[in-house]
């Protein structure tokens, strides 16, 4: 029964420590993307939560690749339905 905890508490843990990395990422990417496309950061945020941790990692690369905010909506639409 103890391990079992144990086993349940690393695991909690680790969900945690992922969620809070997830989150970060988005919380950067906002603001990059406020700075580049003179937006609100606050506003950012929301849009970014349904991607997973690989699409937040080539949401930045679009960001250096893009000039156009529409695009970087587009793309974000995309993977929301496609997930």
């Amino acid at each position: 029964f103890k391990r079992g905890v144990q086993q349940g508490m690393q695991q909690g843990v680790q969900q945690g420590v992922q969620q809070g990395v997830q989150q970060g990422k988005a919380m950067l990417l906002s603001r990059q993307m406020a700075k580049r496309y003179h937006l609100s950061p606050e506003m950012l945020t929301i849009q970014w939560e349904s991607l997973n941790d690989d699409e937040l990692s080539e949401l930045g690369d679009k960001i250096l690749e893009w000039d156009s905010f529409d695009m970087i909506l587009q793309w974000v639409e995309q993977r929301k339905k496609q997930g």
